[in-house]
């Protein structure tokens, strides 16, 4: 088994081979980075499977890959000289990634674990790092004087296509011992070919249209002007409960693109009677996860949780939408966050085509700036900001209350005024749609 070694970069060049484990190394080949050109040296009595190193030349010039081949054939005094006159040439000793391997206990277990497979002992590991630090520039010497011939050697040069009529093709002496044949299916494997069109089997016709049952939603409205949406599908134990209000990203005030969305990433962040802590361990003992987002036009809060669970999911879910705190220190934690979601979103041509599209469709209007906001706009958001927002978003008359799941109408508006019944607000919502340029 064929194991890489190390590499000698001098100046540049680097020559690269491994070892069979029986302390003979074996020339893979070299690479000089002076340039432009791609060059691959492989032995051509190594079997392919075997070849692992693809060298890399960067230079136009073939009479500069010849000094390459000449220096590595030189005497080890002069690869020596040139390694210790060159002020970033080093000689590695390691395996690739082998020292940051060694670093973790992950690669620490990795190299045990080769070294027992492979070789049965797991002190080969170390026997192995001790063979590539006692490898010397003669050594590299000896192996590239051993396989780095002509005959066992190829130059591959990219050439533009009006450039390669002409061009001298290398060849490589195939040993004798390699026998060639044409390449042929073996005889006990059959060659199938597509039937002809009137003798292939016609597909089945279609079944009869599948007509899927749709549930009928059930819409109460409490008297504080809550909607109350109960869609009941008893298969599973599950409830999933969603508190929905109208005004999205596309009502944000000029100057304050990405309010909406800010002000939904600090409501679970504390209420006037949990902490941001306490919310998560309460949301964590029900099995469950808050989610507060916003979009264009309307933002939400939601959880699904066991049926068991609805009345103290729910108890969250109010405490959230009615009384968050929106801490100053939670608001500038959510806006760095924001400011660096936009900074790598800058980094995705999707991303910013989706800008560039919005701008260019509704320009200074509605939907026309970055849904999340910019780093300027985000900046300009202060606490007053996420407050009147939260205030003008988070009425009874501007929220619908949906419950799908393991749950019937009557249990719904039950719990519905049990949690949202006392919530005080304009019964009927006061935002008006935005704007759009047409």
């Amino acid at each position: 088994m064929l194991r890489a070694m190390t590499a000698i970069d001098a100046n540049g060049i680097t020559i690269e081979y491994e070892s069979r484990g029986d302390g003979e190394p074996l020339l893979l080949g070299l690479r000089s980075c002076s340039g432009g050109k791609l060059a691959r040296f492989a032995p051509a009595n190594i079997p392919a499977d075997e070849r692992i190193a693809d060298q890399r030349k960067r230079d136009e010039s073939s009479g500069d890959l010849r000094k390459v081949v000449e220096l590595a054939l030189g005497d080890a005094e002069t690869l020596a000289r040139v390694v210790a006159d060159t002020g970033e040439a080093e000689i590695v000793m390691t395996l690739p990634d082998t020292k940051q391997h060694r670093e973790t206990a992950e690669g620490r277990a990795s190299a045990l674990a080769e070294a027992i497979i492979v070789d049965g002992d797991p002190a080969a590991a170390d026997r192995r790092l001790a063979r590539i630090a006692a490898v010397t520039p003669a050594d590299i010497q000896r192996v590239a004087r051993r396989w780095l011939r002509d005959e066992a050697s190829a130059a591959v040069r990219y050439l533009p296509e009006e450039s390669q009529q002409g061009a001298r093709e290398d060849r490589i002496a195939t040993a004798a011992t390699v026998a060639t044949a044409a390449l042929s299916a073996p005889g006990e494997i059959g060659i199938v070919q597509p039937a002809p069109e009137s003798e292939r089997v016609a597909p089945p016709p279609p079944g009869p249209e599948i007509i899927p049952p749709v549930p009928t939603p059930d819409v109460q409205r409490l008297a504080n002007g809550l909607n109350v949406v109960t869609v009941r599908n008893p298969a599973l134990p599950l409830v999933t409960a969603a508190l929905v209000a109208g005004g999205g990203a596309a009502a944000d005030p000029e100057g304050r693109a990405g309010l909406a969305e800010l002000a939904a990433a600090v409501m679970p962040e504390g209420t006037t009677t949990r902490s941001a802590a306490e919310i998560d361990a309460a949301v964590e003992a029900l099995g469950g996860s808050l989610a507060s987002n916003a979009d264009w036009d309307g933002s939400s809060l939601g959880i699904t949780v066991q049926t068991g669970q609805v009345d103290a999911a729910l108890a969250i879910l109010a405490d959230v939408a009615r009384n968050a705190r929106l801490a100053e220190e939670e608001l500038e934690r959510q806006r760095a966050i924001a400011i660096d979601a936009f900074t790598v979103a800058l980094s995705d041509p999707g991303d910013v085509s989706g800008m560039a599209a919005m701008r260019a469709l509704y320009g200074q209007s509605a939907y026309g700036h970055p849904e999340g906001g910019t780093p300027t706009s985000l900046r300009a958001i202060g606490r007053a900001d996420i407050e009147a927002a939260y205030r003008a978003t988070w009425v009874p008359g501007n929220a619908t209350l949906i419950l799908s799941g393991d749950i019937d109408p009557a249990r719904a508006r039950a719990l519905a005024e049990q949690h949202f019944g006392s919530w005080a607000g304009p019964a009927v919502a006061t935002r008006s749609a935005p704007t759009v340029r047409t």
